[in-house]
Protein backbone atom coordinates (compact mmCIF):
# COMPACT_ATOMS: atom_id res chain seq x y z
CA UNK A 1 0.00 0.00 0.00
CA UNK A 2 1.07 3.65 -0.70
CA UNK A 3 -0.30 6.46 0.74
CA UNK A 4 2.39 9.35 0.67
CA UNK A 5 5.40 7.73 -0.23
CA UNK A 6 7.59 8.98 2.08
CA UNK A 7 8.48 6.09 4.69
CA UNK A 8 12.18 6.40 5.41
CA UNK A 9 12.64 2.35 5.57
CA UNK A 10 11.29 2.40 2.29
CA UNK A 11 8.11 0.21 3.11
CA UNK A 12 5.89 1.93 0.86
CA UNK A 13 7.48 0.20 -2.23
CA UNK A 14 8.51 -3.86 -2.81
CA UNK A 15 10.32 -5.80 -5.29
CA UNK A 16 8.58 -8.71 -6.56
CA UNK A 17 5.07 -7.61 -6.04
CA UNK A 18 2.54 -5.14 -6.77
CA UNK A 19 1.44 -1.56 -4.80
CA UNK A 20 -1.78 -0.87 -4.38
CA UNK A 21 -1.43 3.06 -5.01
CA UNK A 22 -4.13 5.21 -3.45
CA UNK A 23 -2.26 9.05 -3.07
CA UNK A 24 -5.23 10.29 -5.50
CA UNK A 25 -8.23 9.52 -2.49
CA UNK A 26 -8.32 13.06 -0.87
CA UNK A 27 -11.69 14.02 0.18
CA UNK A 28 -11.66 15.52 3.75
CA UNK A 29 -14.78 15.84 5.84
CA UNK A 30 -14.74 17.88 8.92
CA UNK A 31 -17.21 18.08 11.53
CA UNK A 32 -16.22 20.73 13.76
CA UNK A 33 -19.54 20.52 15.98
CA UNK A 34 -18.49 17.23 16.54
CA UNK A 35 -14.48 17.88 16.52
CA UNK A 36 -14.23 14.91 14.32
CA UNK A 37 -13.01 14.31 10.85
CA UNK A 38 -13.11 11.44 8.26
CA UNK A 39 -10.30 11.53 5.85
CA UNK A 40 -9.40 9.38 3.17
CA UNK A 41 -6.49 7.51 3.20
CA UNK A 42 -4.04 8.94 0.13
CA UNK A 43 -4.61 12.59 2.29
CA UNK A 44 -1.12 13.97 3.51
CA UNK A 45 -0.36 15.23 7.02
CA UNK A 46 -0.42 18.62 5.60
CA UNK A 47 -3.31 18.55 3.44
CA UNK A 48 -5.24 17.31 6.39
CA UNK A 49 -3.81 20.12 8.64
CA UNK A 50 -5.08 23.09 6.21
CA UNK A 51 -8.56 21.33 6.54
CA UNK A 52 -8.93 21.19 9.99
CA UNK A 53 -6.91 24.06 10.77
CA UNK A 54 -9.78 26.44 8.84
CA UNK A 55 -11.74 25.85 12.06
CA UNK A 56 -8.99 26.22 14.65
CA UNK A 57 -9.09 22.47 15.08
CA UNK A 58 -6.31 19.83 15.04
CA UNK A 59 -5.31 16.17 15.17
CA UNK A 60 -1.65 14.74 16.51
CA UNK A 61 0.22 13.89 13.01
CA UNK A 62 3.62 13.86 12.36
CA UNK A 63 6.18 15.88 11.93
CA UNK A 64 6.46 16.30 7.55
CA UNK A 65 4.18 17.40 5.72
CA UNK A 66 4.87 15.38 2.98
CA UNK A 67 3.70 12.20 4.93
CA UNK A 68 0.57 10.16 4.03
CA UNK A 69 -1.61 9.96 7.14
CA UNK A 70 -2.35 6.56 6.44
CA UNK A 71 1.05 4.98 7.30
CA UNK A 72 1.84 7.79 9.77
CA UNK A 73 -0.90 6.41 11.90
CA UNK A 74 -0.72 2.28 11.24
CA UNK A 75 2.75 2.66 12.62
CA UNK A 76 2.02 4.46 15.88
CA UNK A 77 2.58 8.19 14.62
CA UNK A 78 4.90 10.16 16.42
CA UNK A 79 4.44 14.25 16.46
CA UNK A 80 4.95 17.46 17.53
CA UNK A 81 1.22 16.65 20.50
CA UNK A 82 1.89 13.60 21.56
CA UNK A 83 2.58 14.32 25.16
CA UNK A 84 -0.50 16.02 25.23
CA UNK A 85 -2.77 14.79 22.78
CA UNK A 86 -1.39 11.17 22.37
CA UNK A 87 -0.12 9.44 18.72
CA UNK A 88 -1.78 9.46 15.36
CA UNK A 89 -3.13 6.10 16.26
CA UNK A 90 -4.49 7.09 19.89
CA UNK A 91 -7.15 9.56 18.27
CA UNK A 92 -9.07 7.13 15.60
CA UNK A 93 -12.54 6.95 16.14
CA UNK A 94 -12.77 4.41 13.25
CA UNK A 95 -11.50 2.57 10.13
CA UNK A 96 -13.21 2.02 7.11
CA UNK A 97 -11.14 -1.10 5.66
CA UNK A 98 -11.55 -3.69 2.63
CA UNK A 99 -10.83 -7.27 4.07
CA UNK A 100 -9.05 -9.86 1.80
CA UNK A 101 -12.64 -11.08 0.50
CA UNK A 102 -13.32 -7.31 -0.72
CA UNK A 103 -15.69 -7.11 2.08
CA UNK A 104 -16.13 -3.01 2.94
CA UNK A 105 -15.98 -2.94 6.76
CA UNK A 106 -16.59 -0.91 9.87
CA UNK A 107 -14.08 -0.60 12.18
CA UNK A 108 -14.13 0.84 15.80
CA UNK A 109 -14.12 0.04 19.53
CA UNK A 110 -17.76 -1.31 19.12
CA UNK A 111 -17.07 -3.30 15.77
CA UNK A 112 -14.09 -5.55 15.00
CA UNK A 113 -12.71 -4.95 17.90
CA UNK A 114 -9.97 -6.99 17.29
CA UNK A 115 -8.85 -5.62 14.04
CA UNK A 116 -9.40 -2.39 15.67
CA UNK A 117 -6.88 -2.55 17.95
CA UNK A 118 -4.06 -4.06 15.91
CA UNK A 119 -4.43 -1.33 13.69
CA UNK A 120 -3.61 1.64 15.54
CA UNK A 121 0.42 0.56 16.00
CA UNK A 122 0.64 -2.62 14.44
CA UNK A 123 1.70 -1.46 10.99
CA UNK A 124 -0.90 -1.92 7.65
CA UNK A 125 -0.86 -5.54 6.11
CA UNK A 126 -3.83 -6.91 8.07
CA UNK A 127 -6.15 -5.46 5.20
CA UNK A 128 -6.44 -2.27 3.21
CA UNK A 129 -7.81 0.81 4.46
CA UNK A 130 -9.48 3.33 2.83
CA UNK A 131 -10.70 5.99 5.43
CA UNK A 132 -9.99 7.29 8.77
CA UNK A 133 -11.67 9.01 11.50
CA UNK A 134 -9.84 11.18 13.66
CA UNK A 135 -10.41 12.98 17.04
CA UNK A 136 -10.00 16.75 16.33
CA UNK A 137 -8.82 19.42 19.49
CA UNK A 138 -9.22 23.33 19.73
CA UNK A 139 -5.63 24.32 20.01
CA UNK A 140 -5.38 27.02 17.75
CA UNK A 141 -3.62 28.13 14.43
CA UNK A 142 -0.41 29.31 16.14
CA UNK A 143 2.31 27.61 17.73
CA UNK A 144 6.16 28.19 19.21
CA UNK A 145 8.16 26.02 17.98
CA UNK A 146 12.38 25.88 18.70
CA UNK A 147 14.83 24.46 16.33
CA UNK A 148 18.63 24.24 17.81
CA UNK A 149 21.45 22.95 16.66
CA UNK A 150 24.56 22.31 18.62
CA UNK A 151 27.93 21.97 17.48
CA UNK A 152 28.72 18.17 18.46
CA UNK A 153 32.17 16.97 16.56
CA UNK A 154 32.90 14.19 19.36
CA UNK A 155 30.30 11.24 20.91
CA UNK A 156 31.60 14.09 24.59
CA UNK A 157 30.29 16.78 23.16
CA UNK A 158 26.78 15.27 21.71
CA UNK A 159 26.37 13.79 25.44
CA UNK A 160 26.93 16.85 26.96
CA UNK A 161 24.23 18.29 25.26
CA UNK A 162 21.74 15.63 25.08
CA UNK A 163 22.06 14.83 29.08
CA UNK A 164 21.05 18.33 29.65
CA UNK A 165 18.24 18.12 26.89
CA UNK A 166 17.17 14.51 29.17
CA UNK A 167 17.42 17.13 32.22
CA UNK A 168 15.01 19.35 31.15
CA UNK A 169 12.50 17.11 29.61
CA UNK A 170 12.09 15.99 33.26
CA UNK A 171 10.38 19.10 34.14
CA UNK A 172 8.90 20.01 31.51
CA UNK A 173 4.87 20.21 31.07
CA UNK A 174 3.07 17.57 28.61
CA UNK A 175 2.17 20.64 26.16
CA UNK A 176 5.93 19.83 25.07
CA UNK A 177 7.06 17.12 22.49
CA UNK A 178 10.41 17.37 21.53
CA UNK A 179 12.45 15.42 19.24
CA UNK A 180 16.57 15.00 19.26
CA UNK A 181 18.76 14.29 16.85
CA UNK A 182 22.36 13.62 15.59
CA UNK A 183 23.44 14.48 11.75
CA UNK A 184 25.71 15.83 9.51
CA UNK A 185 24.91 19.24 7.79
CA UNK A 186 24.23 18.38 4.16
CA UNK A 187 25.50 20.11 0.95
CA UNK A 188 22.78 21.70 -0.26
CA UNK A 189 21.57 25.20 -0.65
CA UNK A 190 19.86 25.75 2.77
CA UNK A 191 23.49 25.47 4.43
CA UNK A 192 26.62 27.43 4.23
CA UNK A 193 29.47 25.74 2.46
CA UNK A 194 32.10 25.90 5.19
CA UNK A 195 29.53 24.09 7.59
CA UNK A 196 29.13 21.13 4.95
CA UNK A 197 29.91 17.90 6.60
CA UNK A 198 30.07 19.47 9.97
CA UNK A 199 28.50 17.18 12.36
CA UNK A 200 25.55 18.62 15.10
CA UNK A 201 22.90 17.92 17.59
CA UNK A 202 19.82 18.98 16.74
CA UNK A 203 16.98 19.70 19.65
CA UNK A 204 13.34 20.38 17.75
CA UNK A 205 9.90 21.19 20.00
CA UNK A 206 6.75 22.46 19.63
CA UNK A 207 4.42 23.78 22.59
CA UNK A 208 1.16 22.99 22.52
CA UNK A 209 -0.91 25.68 23.59
CA UNK A 210 -0.40 29.57 23.37
CA UNK A 211 3.35 30.73 21.18
CA UNK A 212 3.71 33.47 24.40
CA UNK A 213 3.35 30.96 26.65
CA UNK A 214 5.81 28.41 24.78
CA UNK A 215 8.38 30.93 23.94
CA UNK A 216 8.57 31.16 27.87
CA UNK A 217 8.47 27.38 28.48
CA UNK A 218 11.14 26.36 26.26
CA UNK A 219 13.29 29.12 26.82
CA UNK A 220 15.89 26.59 28.86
Amino acid sequence: MRSGGHHVAGTSTIENGFIIDISSMKDIEVDADMQKATVDAGVTIGELDQATQEFGLLTPMGVVSKTGIAGLTLGGGLGWFRNKLGYSSDNVLQFEVVNAEGELMKVDNNTNQGLFWALRGAGGNFCIITKFTFQLYELGTRFFMTALFYKSETIQEAKSILTKYTNYLKIAPEEVSPIGLLGEIPGNEHYPQELVGKKFTLILAVYAGSPEMGKEVMAP
